[in-house]
C-alpha cells in the first residue's frame, strides 16, 4: 500500500497526487506501443491503458500496424491525467 502511494505522491504518478487517497502503478513497454495506469482510492478501482495502434483499410482488408507512441509518452504523463478525471 505505501509503495502503491508513493508512486503517486513521489514517482512516475505524480500527476494524479490531486486525488485524495489514490494509489496507482504506471507502465511503460520498452517500445512504447503499450501505456498504462492503474489506480484505486477507497471508492474505486480503474485502469487507463493506451496503445498504439493503427487499423486501416486497404481494399477489403483490414491492416492493423503496431506504431510506438510518442516519444515524451509514459504511463504516468499521459495515462495519468485521464485516470484523475
Amino acid at each position: 500500500d505505501e509503495m502503491l502511494r508513493a508512486v503517486v505522491t513521489e514517482g512516475t504518478g505524480k500527476p494524479v497526487a490531486d486525488v485524495p487517497n489514490a494509489r496507482g502503478k504506471t507502465g511503460t513497454t520498452n517500445n512504447r506501443r503499450d501505456i498504462w495506469f492503474v489506480g484505486y482510492t477507497p471508492e474505486l478501482s480503474t485502469a487507463v491503458w493506451l496503445c498504439g495502434v493503427r487499423k486501416y483499410k486497404k481494399g477489403k482488408r483490414v491492416i492493423i500496424e503496431y506504431k510506438p507512441l510518442e516519444s515524451d509518452t509514459y504511463g504516468g504523463r499521459t495515462c495519468g491525467p485521464i485516470w484523475s478525471r
